[in-house]
């Protein structure tokens, strides 16, 4: 008898302890939305208003607030070529595949990487690569090197 009011008891004590972290966990899902997320966008990052993959969200600490021109020469200022080429060699582990050494000219990063808005995976004018979380696919044939209504 004894123990089948334990084992009631803690039953009941779990039903209660799963209840109490599913209301913190909805308070926490409800509360976040409502301040951090300035657009309504679930593609935000928690710390700012702009989109995850965008510079302005991963640069979080202030790096790009004084920032008027977002050339090549900004980028590589504190970005080595050669330590992002080698950590996207076989892009999404497509052999040979690396957005960062195009057989096309380089260009220049904000052709794919917005400052602001949603980063675009260019390379997909001509590819059909998986963009990164949070990125859009470029529409086949978009770009003005490979314009397919010519």
């Amino acid at each position: 008898m004894l123990v089948m009011k334990k084992k009631k008891l803690l039953a009941a004590f779990l039903v209660l302890a799963v209840s109490v972290v599913l209301v913190a966990l909805l308070g926490a899902c409800s509360s976040s939305g409502s301040e951090g997320d300035k657009s309504g966008r679930e593609d935000l990052s928690e710390e700012t208003a702009y989109p995850v993959g965008s510079l302005k969200a991963t640069h979080v600490n202030g790096e790009l607030d004084n920032a008027d021109d977002y050339s090549n020469k900004l980028c590589l200022a504190c970005h080595n070529r050669d330590s992002f080429e080698a950590a996207t060699e076989n892009y999404g582990g497509t052999e040979g595949y690396n957005p960062h050494r195009s057989h096309n000219a380089a260009g220049d990063c904000v052709t794919c990487h917005s400052v602001e808005g949603t980063s675009i995976l260019s390379c997909n004018e001509c590819h059909n690569e998986n963009p990164p979380e949070g990125w859009q696919s470029a529409q086949r044939g978009s770009g003005p090197v490979h314009d397919l209504s010519k």
